[in-house]
């Protein structure tokens, strides 16, 4: 390939990786980015926005997708599947738009699953109108597409209270949230508590309702691919595709966790290659012959928490050491870490743990511990624990053996 090639390649994802790096983490975009251009072109996503954005927020919609464009990912606008507002002249304007940043945009006057994968293959996008029954026709396109995004876009960006940090269920039942909402939803684990709670206000409800029918629909019974839906503002779509965090809310089907209690019933050195890549070190050698008390484990090895006995204390509370914590990079943001932290907390609710001071997801441990003691080497974390006990439980976790034979870049280990 000539230089001048490599530079036109490079210079857009340059640019999109610098503006990203102004929300979020160069290393987190440059991961999302490897991991949609390992699926068909049409597979990456569909976007919904609705009516209202269409006609508000044109521009920034057109913006972004211009950015996705530029990078090699493509996606067919569908046009009235939240709303029945959108006809004609909206989906002229969503075509003018995305022309007037260089997208090859087509009008298209049916909804021929082969004919949108067509022109996804050869760079261009589809925008259609859906007039009526738009779950048929949105089930039909995600289930032949392969879709992994269905993505909404709404003017007030994701469900649920936005600006808190957290949205309690229950004490032990806690939902992690920003700025524009809730982060993660968990249709299998979140979705009665969070219908019943009250937090989400008639429109909010009546969404999550839908995309649970829609994410049943097109996994159908046996799974198929692993769509996941995402609400979102289009001014924020960049920073909920391309960053843990996201801007949004991420809505999935749920995570299947598996709940052991020992070694024997799972595939070893799928763990371990598991526990090494969220690490980012290699294991130690006699790892596996320490025999945990718990594991629990994520069905398709994406996220596991492996628990051990605690110190042993009088009394009839003994709170269990966690020993790792660990979720891939590439599944980061799809809430395994919450759905795996739940499953735990439920069976063992006096719990403690450790983690390195520049571990990146110690802000999250600060949000599901009672209380933290910083130190040099570790921060110790408990959650459900006597204070009487406290100081033995500090001093256990910090003498614990290293399984890693270097330090650790991520986890709790």
């Amino acid at each position: 390939m000539e230089a001048s090639s490599e530079r036109r390649l490079s210079e857009p994802l340059e640019t999109v990786l610098t503006f990203l790096e102004s929300v979020g983490k160069r290393s987190e975009t440059e991961l999302y980015l490897q991991l949609f251009r390992r699926f068909p072109k049409e597979s990456f996503a569909i976007v919904a926005p609705r009516t209202s954005v269409v006609r508000e927020s044109l521009g920034a919609l057109a913006d972004q997708l211009g950015f996705l464009h530029r990078l090699g990912l493509h996606a067919p606008v569908v046009l009235g599947a939240f709303d029945r507002e959108a006809g004609q002249q909206e989906q002229d304007w969503v075509v003018e738009a995305l022309r007037d940043v260089e997208i090859a945009a087509e009008p298209y006057a049916g909804s021929d699953p082969e004919e949108v994968r067509a022109a996804l293959r050869d760079g261009r996008a589809p925008v259609l109108v859906l007039t009526s029954e738009p779950d048929e026709v949105l089930v039909r396109l995600a289930r032949r597409l392969a879709t992994r995004k269905l993505v909404i876009l709404r003017d007030r960006g994701g469900l649920g209270p936005h600006g808190a940090a957290r949205v309690e269920l229950s004490p032990v039942h806690v939902l992690q949230a920003h700025a524009s909402g809730i982060s993660v939803i968990n249709l299998r684990s979140d979705f009665d508590a969070l219908i019943a709670s009250g937090q989400l206000d008639e429109e909010d409800a009546s969404l999550l309702a839908r995309a649970r029918v829609l994410l049943d629909r097109i996994l159908g019974e046996g799974g198929g691919a692993n769509t996941m839906l995402n609400v979102s503002s289009p001014l924020a779509l960049l920073k909920e595709l391309f960053t843990v965090r996201g801007a949004g809310t991420l809505i999935k089907r749920g995570s299947v966790v598996r709940s052991l209690s020992g070694y024997d019933a799972l595939d070893l050195p799928r763990l371990v290659d598991l526990l090494e890549s969220a690490f980012g070190r290699p294991l130690r050698a006699g790892f596996a012959e320490r025999r945990p008390l718990r594991v629990y484990l994520e069905a398709d090895y994406r996220g596991v928490a492996l628990i051990e006995q605690g110190l042993e204390e009088e009394g009839d509370s003994r709170a269990v050491f966690l020993s790792k914590f660990a979720v891939q990079p590439v599944a980061r943001g799809e809430g395994i870490g919450q759905d795996l932290w739940w499953s735990l907390v439920r069976e063992h609710p006096s719990v403690y743990w450790r983690s390195r001071p520049d571990n990146p997801i110690n802000p999250w441990y600060q949000t599901v511990c009672d209380g933290m003691q910083r130190g040099q080497r570790w921060h110790v974390y408990w959650r459900g624990v006597e204070p009487r006990v406290l100081p033995a439980l500090i001093q256990d976790a910090e003498s614990r053996v290293e399984d890693f034979a270097r330090e650790p870049a991520h986890g709790s280990g």
